[in-house]
């Protein structure tokens, strides 16, 4: 199975009702495999913020997890300020960001709305959410997205999966 798949499947097993996103660069594949795999619905919107605050409302009006996807960099720093409330709030939120791949780390070039460092954003997400993961590695992916998934239940907080 595909990580995309995997993903949208696990997060259906664990309460997931729809998706809340904008489409970037980075994220496209994601996109793709939302679109194609009619796993759960997708509800794209104009502004970052939006999405979060969505996927907030998601998740406390369906007492489970509210999903919320984003591109790396503008996109992703967009949401913080939701999701940071959703922290406050205790919502389970989880924040799914599409990241420059392992190619793209390597080749030591700035990249595309990157901030100060390739790991800027994932320090960022770290202050705000009590679960976070890199899906670099197949192998791990499952074990991570499932550890990350029960953390957000488990703690009724916002998590981050890039």
């Amino acid at each position: 199975m595909q990580l995309g798949h995997a993903l949208l499947t696990a997060l259906k097993e664990h309460g997931a009702n729809a998706i809340f996103g904008i489409p970037g660069n980075f994220a496209l594949p994601f996109f793709k495999v939302i679109e194609e795999s009619g796993i759960l619905p997708l509800y794209t919107l104009s502004h970052e913020p939006g999405v979060g605050f969505a996927a907030d409302a998601a998740a406390r009006i369906n007492c489970s997890l509210g999903v919320a996807a984003v591109t790396y960099g503008a996109g992703a720093l967009n949401i913080v300020n939701a999701i940071t409330g959703a922290y406050a709030e205790r919502s389970p939120v989880v924040v799914i960001s599409g990241a420059p791949g392992t190619a793209e780390r390597a080749s030591g070039l700035l990249l595309h709305h990157q901030a100060k460092t390739l790991e800027s954003q994932f320090r960022v997400f770290r202050e705000i959410t009590c679960d976070q993961a890199r899906l670099d590695d197949p192998e791990r992916a499952p074990a991570d997205i499932s550890r990350v998934l029960c953390s957000a239940l488990d703690q009724s907080l916002p998590v981050y999966l890039e």
